[in-house]
């Protein structure tokens, strides 16, 4: 199926120029929507048609009960930066938009595709924007002050980015942190299961079935008893748990190829949206930091749509 995407969209990007760029235009808009909706609920508690996260701190939008909304926010705003960049709009008004961009992100609550989105606009905003390198850098510091100002008097996100992670800045705290939260239960299971089956895994999307052996019980981990999930929610585990070393080589040569040949293509044609698919893939491969499954769940569907879109542009320039 994957496969399948890829091929159909390098050839729609390569037969239809005019019509893609329609559709990331309608992207844009969509893009816009979601970020008013976004400060509906910010402002309201609850959002434009009533969905109301459960979880204090957590922005759910459009998508309810699944808060999922920082991974469409991550993949869709750097197609949207994109779009501006390929219409010449004003720098420094991009500038403002990726700094609006980043601070909605951080207000959303998800803190890993938050980080992946400042590292992603700041990336793009460095390499791309003609702007006094002062200018950037104040900007920089601009979000830093809003955060930590924010941070300070909202109760919310102060339990999100402080509370519930200030263990990490003690000695030897990312392991404790680890210890205590149910990702690293999920994530300890899956190396336990990777070092069980080291060359092929346990096969695609049986992490679910295997992680709640009683093998894989360590007391170590607070959460151990809740340990067993759908995937370990870390792409890396993910992989080597469920495909083991073969799968993940295999993976990984196949990415480091893509990323390659895109690169080289971008250099060569420098069109931003492109620019802006590599920089995704490559924030959504941080090792460390949570994800969704990369074989299913909706985070695997966006990341395989980069990845296709991403290819697409190097059929589309192919001399």
């Amino acid at each position: 199926m994957i496969i399948f995407v890829i091929i159909e969209l390098q050839k729609f990007n390569f037969l239809n120029t005019h019509v893609l760029e329609k559709i990331i235009k309608f992207w844009s808009i969509i893009f816009l929507i979601v970020t008013l909706d976004i400060i509906f609920e910010l402002i309201f508690g609850f959002n434009s048609i009533g969905f109301v996260s459960e979880y204090p701190g957590r922005i759910a939008s459009f998508f309810g009960d699944e808060l999922i909304v920082g991974s469409f926010y991550h993949f869709f705003g750097l197609i949207f930066i994109g779009y501006l960049l390929n219409k010449k709009y004003p720098q420094h008004l991009i500038l403002i938009i990726g700094i609006l961009i980043i601070l909605i992100s951080f207000m959303i609550g998800e803190r890993a595709n938050f980080l992946r989105m400042f590292i992603s606009i700041f990336l793009i905003l460095f390499l791309l924007l003609k702007i006094n390198f002062f200018k950037k850098l104040i900007s920089i510091l601009v979000i830093m002050i809003i955060i930590i100002f924010t941070i300070s008097v909202n109760d919310n996100l102060k339990i999100r980015y402080y509370s519930q992670l200030k263990s990490i800045y003690t000695l030897n705290g990312i392991e404790k942190y680890f210890k205590k939260s149910q990702y690293g239960a999920h994530q300890n299971t899956a190396f336990q299961i990777f070092k069980n089956h080291k060359l092929f895994g346990v096969g695609m999307k049986n992490f679910r079935d295997e992680s709640k052996k009683e093998i894989y019980e360590n007391t170590e981990y607070k959460k151990n008893d809740i340990r067993q999930a759908t995937h370990p929610h870390q792409i890396h585990l993910e992989l080597l748990s469920e495909t083991g070393l073969i799968g993940y080589l295999s993976f990984f040569i196949l990415i480091l190829f893509s990323i390659y040949f895109s690169l080289k293509n971008y250099i060569k044609n420098r069109d931003p949206i492109q620019l802006s698919t590599i920089i995704f893939l490559f924030t959504s491969l941080f090792p460390l930091l949570p994800s969704g499954s990369i074989f299913s769940t909706y985070y695997g569907g966006i990341f395989w749509f980069n990845y296709a879109l991403m290819l697409s542009f190097n059929r589309k320039f192919k001399s």
